[in-house]
């Protein structure tokens, strides 16, 4: 069913995030804060060896394997939560996120803004002076992401808001609340490595999550889609046991 205030809200903070982010005034404060969070993270790397080699892996391709892997145990926690008789839906509730979550972060981010509009912002390790690189500490760790010429939106951190967003509204609170913890550690490593800005994670990847789970999740979109997924399930299942 829809749920119109909800959807409403969505909308408004999308129109108030993107209207400051374009005046001129409220601009120069998202600039300010861009630089401060930039440099109170990354001005802990140097002079820290453990703290360097810890932040490069956690930055390194491969581990988002291992950070995809604990969202898969994230998801798993909450299917064995809920009854036995509700677990068919709950696996089919999470199969639509995964499948909702990749499709928009595949068409939206990386061929329509990628393709079609081309946003040129360079990450703050390529346009501040003195930024630490974790590339040029670890030289020999190929495929680390510490820098971009073109860093908005983060496809990381719009993985990471997606998961928070759409396994809130499906799992219980407590999990919720451990997602929100994980969630906020998934965007980490891209900010200390100075490979994205705060406000490509909060006015980039917040609207576009905001935008398309809102649409997702406040109209009978997901129920349609979960009743889909369900039901082709369970008449395969069926097939089976006949088999």
């Amino acid at each position: 069913m829809w749920n119109i205030k909800k959807l409403l809200l969505c909308h408004l903070i999308i129109v108030l995030l993107i209207g400051s982010w374009y005046l001129p005034l409220t601009r120069y404060v998202w600039d300010a804060i861009d630089v401060f969070i930039f440099r109170a993270f990354n001005d802990t790397l140097p002079g820290n060896p453990n703290w360097q080699c810890f932040w490069a892996v956690a930055n390194h391709r491969y581990a988002d394997w291992f950070e995809d892997l604990v969202i898969l145990i994230f998801f798993i926690f909450s299917v064995k939560q809920v009854a036995p008789a509700l677990r068919r839906r709950q696996i089919a509730s999470f199969v639509f996120c995964i499948l909702f979550s990749a499709a928009v972060i595949f068409l939206f981010n990386r061929v329509l803004l990628r393709d079609f509009v081309v946003i040129f912002r360079p990450s703050p390790a390529k346009f501040l002076e003195g930024a630490f690189r974790l590339s040029k500490a670890f030289p020999w760790l190929a495929h680390l992401k510490d820098a971009a010429p073109r860093c908005f939106p983060g496809d990381h951190a719009t993985t990471a808001l997606f998961f928070a967003f759409l396994y809130s509204f499906f799992s219980s609170k407590r999990l919720s609340f451990y997602a929100g913890i994980y969630t906020v550690f998934l965007i980490l490593p891209r900010l200390i490595a100075g490979a994205h800005w705060f406000s490509d994670i909060v006015m980039g990847s917040g609207c576009i999550v905001l935008f398309f789970a809102g649409w997702a999740l406040f109209t009978p979109f997901h129920k349609k889609i979960i009743d889909l997924i369900a039901f082709r399930g369970n008449r395969e299942t069926r097939f089976a046991d006949k088999n």
